[in-house]
C-alpha cells in the first residue's frame, strides 16, 4: 500500500512477493528492512515498464499472449547466461494450459527476478555433468556400435572364410571327380586298347591258323599231286617196260620162228 502511494500504476502482489523473499529475511518486513525493500520495489518498477514496451513489440497481434518461444526468448534475453533452463522448463510444465499463449503477468516476475548465481553455476554444473554423461553414454553407444560393427566384420570374414573352404571343397571335389573321369577315361581306353589288341591278336592267330591250314591243305595237295605223278609215272613205266617186255617177246618169237624154220630146212 505504502509503495502504491510512491509511483503510480504501482506493482502486483506477486512482484511485492517476489521482493520481500529477496530482500527480507523473514516472512515479515521489519522496518530496517523497508529502505532496502523500496529499492526493489523500485527497480522492478522501471523494468517492468521497459518490459512491458518490449512485449507489446512481441505481441504483434495485439492479443496481450505471445508464444512460449517468444517468451522464453525475452526471458533468456533478459537474464544472458544466467537464463535457467530448470526454471523454464518448470514453469511451462506447470502452467494451467501448457502450449497456450503466455501473458505478460505469467512473465513479469520472472523478467524482474536477480539470477541467483549460485543456482545458475549448480545448474551449469548439473547440465555439464548432464552432458559429461550423455557424453560417456553417446562414447559407449558408439563403443557398442563398433564392437557390433567388429562382430559383424568377423562374422562376415568368418562367413567368406567359410565360404572360402566351402568353394576350396567343392574345387577339390570338382578336381578329383576330374581326376576321377581322367582315370577312368584312361582305364576305359587301357582297356579298350587291351580288347582291340587281344581281338588283334585272336584275328593274327585265326589268320595264322587258317594260313597253316591252308598251306597244310596245299601240302596234301601237293602230296597228292606228287603221288599221283609219281603213280602216273610209275604206270608209264610199267607200261613201257610191259610193251618192252612184249616186244622182247615178240622178237623172241620170231627169232625163235626162224631158228626153228632154219633147222627144219637143215634137216
Amino acid at each position: 500500500m505504502l509503495y502504491g502511494d510512491l509511483r503510480m500504476g504501482s506493482v502486483s502482489l506477486p512482484q511485492v512477493v517476489a521482493a520481500m523473499k529477496y530482500v527480507c529475511v523473514t516472512g515479515s518486513c521489519v522496518m530496517s528492512e523497508l529502505y532496502n525493500l523500496l529499492q526493489e520495489l523500485d527497480r522492478r518498477y522501471f523494468l517492468l515498464n521497459d518490459f512491458r514496451w518490449e512485449f507489446s513489440m512481441l505481441d504483434r497481434n495485439q492479443t496481450d499472449c505471445i508464444s512460449e518461444d517468444k517468451a522464453r526468448w525475452m526471458v533468456q534475453a533478459v537474464h544472458g547466461k544466467y537464463f535457467s533452463k530448470r526454471k523454464w522448463e518448470y514453469f511451462v510444465t506447470h502452467r494451467p494450459a501448457p502450449g497456450s499463449g503466455v501473458s505478460f503477468a505469467e512473465i513479469e516476475v520472472m523478467l524482474c527476478d536477480i539470477p541467483n548465481r549460485m543456482e545458475t553455476q549448480d545448474e551449469q554444473n548439473e547440465a555439464e555433468k548432464e552432458r559429461e554423461a550423455k557424453l560417456r553414454r553417446q562414447r559407449l553407444a558408439e563403443e557398442e556400435i563398433e564392437r557390433e560393427k567388429e562382430r559383424l566384420r568377423k562374422e562376415r570374414e568368418e562367413q567368406r572364410r567359410r565360404k572360402d573352404e566351402e568353394n576350396k571343397r567343392l574345387e577339390g571335389e570338382r578336381i578329383r571327380k576330374l581326376n576321377d573321369d581322367e582315370e577312368r577315361r584312361k582305364e576305359e581306353e587301357r582297356l579298350r586298347e587291351e580288347e582291340e589288341l587281344r581281338r588283334l591278336k585272336e584275328l593274327e592267330e585265326k589268320q595264322r591258323l587258317e594260313r597253316e591250314k591252308r598251306q597244310k591243305e596245299e601240302e596234301e595237295l601237293y602230296k597228292d599231286v606228287e603221288k599221283l605223278a609219281r603213280d602216273a609215272k610209275e604206270e608209264e613205266k610199267n607200261a613201257k617196260n610191259e610193251e618192252d617186255q612184249r616186244r622182247k617177246n615178240s622178237s623172241g618169237f620170231e627169232i625163235r620162228g626162224c631158228m626153228e624154220a632154219c633147222c627144219s630146212q637143215k634137216f
